[in-house]
């Protein structure tokens, strides 16, 4: 099990504190059994420390290490929860990295990084990565999907 802290060490308020400082914030994930999550497990633990800058002044930082059964339930009774963070943790699951979430693009699976749109056709986006390894079209709810894509983009540059 991993147990993710957050802080906020750099921030943008008008008396340069955080109003949550004097909370714990932490959040426990089980990333499951076995070779796989094993291995992701380790990938994770590679780098303990994670940042994520909002571009406003705010910076959060996200220390990660692994614990016991017993400490992952004593930290989930002291916890405050994750401040609607928890998107952070996913991402740092995922991709090893916080991905930036007030984009209008979605994340290429490809490469990880944001799509740019390229045509709009109707209520569709239609995108295309500029590492040329996806195409896709996102509807007007963020839905992505990759067979209308096909039909619609125009082909990779």
């Amino acid at each position: 099990m991993l147990v993710f802290e957050l802080g906020m060490p750099s921030n943008n308020s008008w008396n340069n504190k955080w109003s949550g400082e004097e909370n714990y914030y932490a959040i426990v994930r089980n990333l499951g059994r076995g070779k796989k999550a094993e291995v992701r497990e380790n990938e994770v633990l590679k780098t303990p420390h994670y940042r994520h800058s909002f571009g406003d002044g705010w910076v959060a930082a996200i220390n990660v290490r692994k614990v016991s059964a017993r400490e992952a339930s004593s930290i989930r009774k002291r916890s405050n929860g994750f401040c609607g963070y928890d998107w952070m943790v996913d991402d740092i699951i995922k991709y090893g990295k916080t991905m930036h979430r007030f984009s209008q693009y979605p994340i290429c699976p490809s490469c990880n990084k944001e799509y740019q749109v390229r045509v709009t056709v109707g209520i569709r986006s239609c995108s295309v990565c500029t590492c040329g390894g996806s195409r896709s079209i996102v509807d007007e709810k963020g839905n992505v999907t990759e067979k209308i894509a096909e039909e619609l983009c125009p082909t990779k540059n």
